[in-house]
C-alpha cells in the first residue's frame, strides 16, 4: 500500500504499480490523518510533540509555509484559535463549551415549550385574572422541566 501526499499529510492510499511512498506494515491499521511523511519515510505522528500547526489547525511535522505556528502539543491534543493564535484547549474552554450548549438547547426548548405557557399567563392576567395562576404554575413547571432536562455541569465535572 502506498501513501498519496499532500505535502507532509497522507491523503489517501493506492495499491499496485504507481508512484508513491510504501507505508509500512506496521502503520497499515493506522488511520490516515494520523500518519505523516517527514521527507523520508511515512511515520505515526502519535509520538511527536512539535508540530507546525496551518491556518485551518492541521498538525503538520513539517513547516512547509512559514506562516504555519510552532506549537509543543501532543497529536490528539484539541486546538483553539484566540486572537490568531493556536493554543491547546484547556478545561476551562471545554467548560464554557459545554455551558454555552447547554444554554442553546435550554434556549430552544423554553421558546418552543414555555414561551407559550408565559404567553397564556400574560394573556390572562389581563383577560380572565381568575386563570392566570393555573397558567403562571404550568409555565413556571415548565420552566423547570426544562432546566432539569439540560443542567448544567459543575466546575469539579471538568477539574477546574
Amino acid at each position: 500500500m502506498k501513501a498519496i501526499l499532500d505535502r507532509d499529510l497522507i491523503i489517501g492510499t493506492v495499491t499496485g504499480h504507481c508512484n508513491g511512498i510504501e507505508i509500512p506494515v506496521y502503520l497499515h491499521n493506522h488511520k490516515l490523518y494520523t500518519l505523516r511523511f517527514n521527507g523520508e519515510d511515512i511515520v505515526s505522528i502519535s509520538q511527536y510533540k512539535k508540530f507546525y500547526i496551518d491556518k485551518t489547525g492541521i498538525k503538520h511535522i513539517i513547516q512547509h509555509n512559514s506562516a504555519w505556528q510552532p506549537l509543543v502539543c501532543d497529536f490528539d491534543d484539541e486546538l483553539i484559535l484566540e486572537n490568531g493564535i493556536w493554543r491547546i484547549k484547556n478545561n476551562n474552554d471545554k467548560y464554557n463549551e459545554t455551558i454555552n450548549s447547554v444554554s442553546a438547547k435550554r434556549r430552544s426548548d423554553y421558546i418552543k415549550e414555555a414561551d407559550p405557557l408565559k404567553n397564556e399567563y400574560d394573556y390572562d392576567l389581563i383577560v380572565n385574572p381568575g386563570n392566570a395562576d393555573a397558567k403562571k404554575h404550568q409555565w413556571i413547571a415548565k420552566v423547570k422541566e426544562i432546566k432539569a432536562r439540560y443542567p448544567f455541569p459543575s466546575k469539579a465535572t471538568f477539574n477546574l
